[in-house]
Parts: C-alpha cells; sequence; structure tokens
C-alpha cells in the first residue's frame, strides 16, 4: 500500500506542530495540496534534522512513485533518522495470532 497524502500530513504536523499546506479553510488548504508545494519544515522549525526534513517531503511528494511505496519504509527511514546513521535501522515488529471464530 502506498503511504497516503493524509498520513504524510499527520507526519509533517506530529514534528512541526503545524499543517504542510497553508490556507484559512479546508478549501484553500485542499487547493494549496494541488497547486503548491509543501512548506518545508526547516522553515517551521529550524533545528529539523536534514535527514527528517527529506523523509517528511518523500511522503508529500504529489508523484505517487516518489512517495515511500510501503509503511514498513517509512518506518525504517525514522529509525534511520532517530539512530543518526546512513543507513537503516532494523524493524522488526509482531501481529498477535487473532483468534479464530466460535
Amino acid at each position: 500500500m502506498i503511504v497516503s497524502s493524509q498520513g504524510s500530513r499527520t507526519l509533517f504536523r506530529l514534528f512541526t506542530g503545524a499543517l504542510p499546506f497553508t490556507g484559512d479553510q479546508e478549501l484553500a488548504r485542499a487547493l494549496a495540496r494541488c497547486h503548491e508545494p509543501p512548506r518545508d519544515p526547516a522553515a517551521i522549525d529550524p533545528a529539523t534534522d536534514p535527514t527528517l526534513r527529506a523523509v517528511i517531503l518523500r511522503c508529500l511528494e504529489r508523484d505517487v512513485s516518489a512517495r515511500f511505496q510501503r509503511v514498513i519504509d517509512v518506518s525504517n527511514a525514522l529509525s534511520q533518522v532517530m539512530l543518526g546513521r546512513g543507513e537503516p535501522a532494523a524493524v522488526s515488529f509482531s501481529i498477535p495470532p487473532q483468534p479464530g471464530p466460535r
């Protein structure tokens, strides 16, 4: 599943406290999404890590093929930022078994 633009806006807001597109009303922000680039996270918070900035902006790409294609790819990229390395960190998770029908 390709990372959605809604999730990307949430990620932007999580790290900056602001929305990636400006406008007084939802319609204005929707039009901005169609016609303007997202705001630069570093313009909102100059202390934003450059690698984190790149991850956030990649999530907001208009071209779907330029976005992360899987959520695990975003997770790996964010882990890389958190560890401050030039290579993705190993991410492990498990899905608990679902109860069967009764």
